[in-house]
């Protein structure tokens, strides 16, 4: 699946990359109408989260680096920066520019929305795959729950 990829163990974005694999699977899936959709459906899965889950990857990798700096000129840099990350005063009233220099990756990447992403998808893809598989087999979407007492 699209988040198959090797992230750090102890990464800070693991569990929201879950998340949001359920949230797109299942905003696909909610619009389905017929079987012979599902491979497409799962196609569109993978171009979804791929250029996400990549960009979510090489975060984890970049703040790994950062944070692990051997003492040097890089960490100097790196220290003097979030010193002055954190000197800033006014952070409700940060303009747009300020807050993309301290912050840009982290606001791209906490802003991504799985149910709005899946949404444009169907706006641009869901009458084409409604028209394609017109003699489908119908699909009811159904949950099946089993609970068992342990112990």
């Amino acid at each position: 699946m699209a988040n198959a990829r090797v992230f750090q163990p102890s990464g800070q974005y693991n569990a929201a990359l879950g998340i949001e694999d359920a949230q797109t699977l299942g905003s696909l899936f909610a619009g389905i109408q017929h079987r012979d959709q599902i491979p497409r459906l799962l196609a569109a899965y993978e171009e979804l989260r791929q250029s996400h889950c990549n960009a979510s990857k090489e975060w984890e990798r970049r703040k790994r680096d950062m944070l692990t700096l051997p003492v040097g000129k890089q960490q100097e840099t790196r220290d003097r920066s979030m010193r002055k990350c954190h000197a800033y005063k006014e952070w409700e009233s940060m303009d747009e520019k300020a807050a993309r220099a301290i912050w840009g990756s982290e606001l791209e990447l906490f802003a991504y929305d799985a149910s709005e992403i899946v949404e444009d998808w169907w706006t641009k893809w869901g009458p084409l795959l409604a028209r394609a598989s017109p003699n489908g087999q119908p699909v009811s979407p159904n949950l099946q729950v089993s609970i068992s007492k342990v112990g």
